[in-house]
């Protein structure tokens, strides 16, 4: 009896779904890394770099990596973060202010001022929506377009703040602040992107099998956009 137990408990650890998974890790920086500057020289002085705006290349922040099973298959209706938004002396603050939603996953909307709020999707948006959100009231919004969503208060008043919403891929992860992400997923054959608002987008290719571990890197470049004519 005994031993049987410990045969189920073995054999339980060893399940198909677990031993299916495999892992993906690496490291995401920025080149060039340079620093603002007045000059019209440097790493700057390129016509396709040009047009980039400065911003600080040694600690880059809201990387996303996220990963998409080359073959095709339809994706399920996944959960998300919630973001809680007041508006104060100062107008709307959101907490927090950058999250990454699944593919096809809903971010709910949890309204924590004292009266009714609306929320609206412009400007840059990949998908316009508004929001209306009562009292106390929480709501999950679907998002099912890929890409960025700007999120703000329009009648809010104050700085105009916003929280920024990555809808991703099936799996992701934000890279910390030393540029390391890790991604456990299934075995397969993927399309593994690394993203960030400001730099045009890297994309490589990996096969993985049941319980390995592999390493993509990525070097995010000002010199990746497009020629300027």
């Amino acid at each position: 009896m005994r031993l049987a137990l410990i045969a189920a408990i073995v054999a339980l650890g060893r399940s198909p779904a677990l031993a299916q998974q495999a892992k993906l890790t690496g490291h995401v920086n920025a080149n060039p890394r340079v620093e603002a500057s007045g000059s019209s020289g440097g790493a700057y002085a390129g016509r396709a770099a040009s047009t980039a705006k400065l911003f600080d290349y040694k600690n880059l922040k809201n990387v996303v990596i996220y990963a998409e099973p080359v073959s095709s298959h339809e994706e399920g209706d996944s959960g998300g973060p919630t973001v809680t938004v007041r508006r104060g002396r100062y107008g709307a603050t959101f907490e927090p202010n950058f999250a990454v939603v699944p593919a096809n996953g809903r971010v709910t909307f949890n309204n924590a001022s004292d009266e009714r709020l609306i929320l609206s999707a412009g400007g840059e948006s990949v998908a316009p929506f508004t929001a209306t959100l009562d009292k106390g009231q929480e709501q999950k919004f679907k998002l099912t377009t890929r890409g960025i969503y700007h999120v703000f208060c329009p009648a809010c008043g104050g700085q105009r703040d916003e929280v920024k919403i990555y809808s991703a891929g099936p799996y992701f992860a934000v890279a910390d602040e030393k540029g390391a992400y890790s991604i456990s997923l299934p075995a397969g054959d993927y399309k593994i992107t690394a993203w960030h608002e400001r730099l045009p987008p890297q994309r490589k290719r990996v096969s993985l099998r049941a319980d390995e571990k592999a390493q993509i890197d990525f070097t995010l470049s000002v010199f990746d956009l497009p020629e300027v004519k």
